[in-house]
């Protein structure tokens, strides 16, 4: 009888054990995790329709954060079922609302994030399955004047030079803008954003088509460039220091934009 007694004390500590895990997957994991996801869209949409205020250059090209499900068939089944939005509603790890071949997922991602506790799985393959990013596939589109779109992925393959850097820094100063503008009455906040080095692929038009585009923006830009670009951005700059170095010691000065 004490041995019959403990036994079934053993499987209703083991059955509330697995009904914890279960919840924790469920409210801690699968939860947070939508959360996360679905948080990164909305700030992309804000910044898209910051990036839609201001066109670029002559062409007026518009940049847009593109994003859409994973094409890993592993990371989209998991994502599909997670933001149908039904997993909430689940009593017991979603057999009594997903199909055979859903709860299969499921269960096997349950599986893979509960086998941290043995350390089965590497920290390097589990921060696969926390990482929200990865659910997902990330692009910036560029649409011209003519509606001609293309995708940043195929011209950093295809192109090099100014081309490949005008997206970076646009959409990177956008993000910084956008951070700004979402409390206006918040006057005494400002937001410096420094690039070291830049536009060193950049032929002078496209430098100035950038210049004019930062000038909309409510941020202040410091921008670090050897003495060959100073031309292309004196005439957009409120102050230019100039730094010489003599005998391995700088002398920094500044300098009028004349």
């Amino acid at each position: 009888d004490l041995i019959n007694r403990g036994v079934v004390q053993y499987e209703r500590e083991a059955k509330d054990a697995y009904e914890r895990a279960e919840n924790s997957f469920r409210e801690d994991f699968l939860a947070k995790l939508k959360e996360k996801i679905e948080k990164s869209q909305r700030m992309l949409d804000k910044i898209n329709k910051n990036l839609a205020l201001h066109p670029f250059g002559n062409d007026c090209e518009k940049y847009k954060f593109y994003y859409e499900p994973t094409k890993d068939s592993e990371f989209y089944n998991y994502y599909r079922i997670i933001m149908s939005g039904k997993l909430m509603e689940s009593k017991d790890l979603f057999t009594d609302i997903l199909d055979e071949k859903d709860y299969s997922y499921m269960k096997d991602l349950f599986e893979k994030i509960s086998m941290e506790a043995d350390s089965a799985l590497a920290a390097s393959e589990l921060e696969r399955y926390l990482d929200y990013r990865n659910y997902m596939n990330y692009d910036i589109k560029i649409t011209n004047k003519y509606g001609d779109e293309s995708f940043f992925s195929k011209i950093n393959r295809e192109k090099s030079g100014g081309e490949t850097q005008t997206p970076f820094y646009i959409v990177m100063a956008s993000c910084f803008d956008e951070l700004m503008n979402k409390d206006p009455n918040k006057v005494e906040s400002t937001c410096q954003v420094v690039f070291d080095e830049a536009f060193n692929n950049m032929d002078e038009s496209r430098i100035q088509s950038l210049m004019e585009f930062y000038k909309k923006l409510n941020i202040q830009i410091i921008i670090i460039v050897p003495s060959n670009r100073i031309s292309a951005i004196s005439p957009y700059m409120d102050t230019l220091v100039g730094i010489t170095k003599v005998n391995n010691h700088p002398y920094v000065n500044v300098v009028g934009k004349e």
